[in-house]
């Protein structure tokens, strides 16, 4: 039988998320890195991204190979705070970013939850 194929989703944010960095264009995520732990390179992926509450715009970005036992730094470049959700927010709240990396057939490869915290 096949070892199941490793992977890993790093992600750094900055602690906190507020209208005031999406204005100044702070970029929240810091650091993106897949780390993938198999015999066989992996190409096609991508890696979702979403926020409860609301505060990034949901997108992904592509991930066209990740190569046998590797650990790859990812563009953060489209992952974007939401200027709608951010000015309305009045109090200091949680937020959590959820990363889900799919393979080219869509099938979940690797998910991922990291905690921040919203700032009016």
């Amino acid at each position: 039988m096949a070892a199941k194929a490793k992977f890993e989703l790093e992600c750094i944010v900055s602690g906190a998320a507020s209208y005031a960095m999406y204005r100044s264009r702070v970029p929240f995520v810091k650091r993106l890195y897949v780390t993938y732990q198999s015999f066989s390179e992996v190409t096609d992926c991508r890696l979702v991204f979403r926020s409860e509450p609301e505060f990034l715009i949901q997108g992904f970005v592509k991930v066209a190979a990740l190569p046998i036992k590797s650990t790859v730094e990812v563009d953060p470049g489209d992952i974007t705070l939401s200027p709608y959700f951010l000015s309305g927010v009045s109090e200091v709240q949680k937020g959590k970013v959820i990363l889900t990396l799919l393979s080219s057939e869509n099938k979940t490869l690797c998910e991922s939850t990291v905690e921040t915290t919203l700032l009016p």
